[in-house]
């Protein structure tokens, strides 16, 4: 547990005292915190636009110059649908459309030194109007591509691969 999170004190009191507690969790012998490191949610779009799927090009680590789907991380007492449409907009400028549940998939998330670990949620939807495409400072580029045939080791993370190719096989 102590590997996924960097934690070498307590996020509480300091003390050096703590012990791996249960299978996601840390706690501390001195003060008695427990830290539950839990799966985190994040929600991901399957936008078909011409017959191909939307990608964008991450121009930030985690896996900067891979290739995601537009989606992110799931925001305090939000819904994964609300999630959804405000990632799409934020990283695309895209309002979505005819929003359906696809799948879920776990992946592994790293950054700053921690490992997350994720239920991305997979929707498939459509753009309103694909011509607003406007990328955000977090893509650099977006390509759209047929996932049947795309190279996958293109692809930031294992979630992605994995829902691109069970949509391919759809």
């Amino acid at each position: 547990m102590k590997s996924f999170t960097r934690f070498h004190f307590c996020p509480r009191c300091a003390d050096p005292s703590i012990e791996v507690y249960m299978k996601n969790a840390i706690h501390c012998t001195a003060c008695g915190y427990i830290y539950f490191h839990n799966v985190a949610a994040a929600v991901a779009a399957i936008i078909e636009i011409e017959g191909k799927v939307l990608l964008l090009r991450r121009a930030h680590e985690p896996q900067k110059g891979l290739l995601d789907l537009p989606g992110g991380f799931v925001d305090y007492k939000e819904s994964l649908d609300q999630a959804l449409a405000r990632e799409v907009m934020e990283e695309t400028s895209l309002a979505i459309t005819d929003i359906r549940y696809f799948g879920s998939f776990a992946n592994v998330y790293h950054y700053c030194e921690v490992t997350y670990f994720t239920a991305d949620a997979v929707f498939l939807c459509r753009s309103v109007d694909p011509g607003a495409l406007k990328l955000s400072e977090e893509t650099s580029d977006y390509c759209l591509v047929d996932p049947k045939t795309m190279d996958q080791s293109l692809l930031a993370f294992d979630s992605v691969k994995e829902s691109l190719s069970r949509y391919g096989r759809a």
